[in-house]
């Protein structure tokens, strides 16, 4: 299926290139066009075709777990989110044939997942606590396509991909950040090519929970942004916006038989089709929660290709409303040596 964007050939080789590009120069580089032209048209691609770019660490190296917790549509609930709430990244409303509720997602201190969950006045019907997030991979995709102004899969080069997959061995070490590493990570993921000294500018405007003005030259940035920020940089996410009426966003939990069934999805879907908003990969490490973008006349292939790779246990959750979409940046304030602050004592803090 076609679905159309509305970039350009030279706008296709650019979003090719920012994955692994930290600066704009690198981007010129790869895509083999020069720096103004490139510099020019992110401008418009963020603008105008509503393509975002943002900085993606590895949330296990800050301490972080993704969690995932779907609820029962609750006014009272909602609001306690519309107020903000520590560590909440987003919540939207999922609808399906047997449930009115939001989905949330919270990027959690590993420690305080039981107190962030019972901060809230409602119980989550559903909790998938995460270990990984894999998303899709512009850089490396070979099951993408890109024609004429419009994208889509081809889902025989998916199944192909499968029957290659390989386990990749990751370093998930915990590293030592502070509190102007995440401000730096939180304005990156923003977007990802701000240059430290309008982060800098920004931080001297902003306010911290204790209600002091904070300082940071665009050298000290410089120094935390090489010391410790892109020992924790995953890659730079690529976000499209495909046409919601051909491609809503649906929820899928899937267990697969084993480990290896798990990296074939990984690998074919998760980093190489465009459909994948976000896969989590869940703690038992054979069960992910994935996001995808879909179309209604594709979502047969994607079914039969989950179920070909072998399941033991596939969950469809439903799909996003658009009339519910909260969107928070990553929480940046810690204790000091590194610490996270709890939950409670983070909403204190905000709320005096």
């Amino acid at each position: 299926m076609n679905l159309r964007i509305g970039i350009t050939q030279a706008d296709w080789k650019i979003i090719q290139a920012t994955p692994r590009s930290i600066t704009i120069k690198e981007i010129a580089e790869k895509s083999r066009l020069s720096r103004p032209y490139v510099s020019l048209r992110l401008q418009k691609l963020r603008e105008d075709f509503k393509i975002h770019i943002s900085f993606k660490p590895i949330l296990k190296k800050l301490g972080l777990k993704p969690i995932i917790a779907i609820y029962p549509l609750n006014k009272r609930l909602l609001k306690t989110y519309e107020k903000g709430s520590p560590y909440t990244i987003s919540v939207s409303h999922l609808i399906k044939s047997t449930l009115d509720g939001l989905i949330v997602y919270a990027y959690v201190p590993e420690e305080y997942v039981d107190d962030y969950l019972a901060m809230f006045p409602e119980k989550p019907l559903k909790v998938y606590s995460g270990e990984r997030i894999v998303n899709w991979r512009p850089d490396l995709s070979k099951a993408t396509w890109y024609r004429k102004k419009s994208v889509g899969v081809n889902w025989n080069m998916v199944r192909e991909l499968a029957k290659n997959a390989e386990y990749i061995e990751e370093d998930l070490s915990k590293i030592p950040v502070d509190s102007l590493d995440m401000f730096i990570i939180k304005e990156k993921e923003k977007w990802a090519y701000t240059p430290l000294t309008k982060i800098s500018e920004i931080l001297e405007k902003s306010v911290s929970i204790s209600g002091m003005r904070k300082k940071a030259s665009p050298q000290l940035l410089e120094y935390h942004w090489k010391k410790h920020v892109l020992k924790a940089w995953d890659f730079n996410q690529v976000k499209i916006t495909l046409p919601y009426e051909a491609a809503p966003i649906t929820f899928h939990y899937i267990r697969f038989r084993d480990e290896d069934s798990l990296y074939a999805f990984l690998h074919a879907f998760s980093k190489n089709a465009v459909y994948n908003s976000s896969t989590t990969i869940l703690e038992d490490r054979t069960s992910v929660f994935a996001a995808v973008k879909v179309p209604c006349a594709e979502m047969v292939d994607f079914m039969k290709f989950v179920h070909s790779l072998g399941v033991d246990e596939y969950n469809f959750e439903g799909f996003i409303d658009t009339d519910i979409i909260l969107r928070y940046t990553i929480t940046y304030t810690m204790l000091k040596r590194g610490k996270w602050y709890s939950p409670l004592e983070l909403l204190e803090l905000y709320h005096k």
